[in-house]
């Protein structure tokens, strides 16, 4: 799985907060659109801040686009029904 194979674990757990959101809080925020994955793709791989607080996610530029897509919706998944 993409996800535990980099080092997204050491910051973002499925229910809990650690450095960044949980990742069900994630799924919970965005609703699983073509515009969505790609934008949450994009912060994978350039990094981001302010939509989850000041702490910033690093950038993650050695992630493939495509690969980044694919994390994103693993991510979305985690929605709570």
């Amino acid at each position: 799985m993409l996800v535990a194979q980099s080092d997204c674990l050491t910051c973002h757990k499925v229910d809990e907060k650690l450095v960044g959101p949980p990742y069900r809080d994630v799924a919970n925020k965005y609703e699983n659109t073509e515009a969505n994955v790609k934008l949450l793709a994009e912060k994978i791989v350039k990094g981001g801040t302010g939509v989850w607080g000041q702490v910033a996610m690093t950038p993650h530029p050695t992630v493939t686009p495509e690969n980044a897509e694919k994390m994103v919706k693993y991510i979305l998944l985690l929605k709570n029904k």
